[in-house]
């Protein structure tokens, strides 16, 4: 990831009002610049498997 587009996330993690939305940023951030997954959880308060696997769909879903 290059540094501009490190300095646009950074821009649109001071833009968002929406807490959920700007811990993704700063976990992808976080990635980015070479922090293992397990650290990123515990900064976070989140388990590592919300970071990395495959994405699963609720079993209710029609999609």
């Amino acid at each position: 990831m290059s540094n501009k587009e490190i300095e646009q996330l950074n821009t649109a993690m001071k833009q968002t009002s929406d807490k959920r939305l700007y811990e993704r940023y700063l976990a992808v951030r976080l990635c980015f610049e070479g922090h293992p997954f397990e650290d990123i959880g515990e900064l976070l308060s989140r388990a590592r498997s919300l970071f990395i696997g495959k994405p699963t769909r609720p079993k209710d879903s029609q999609v």
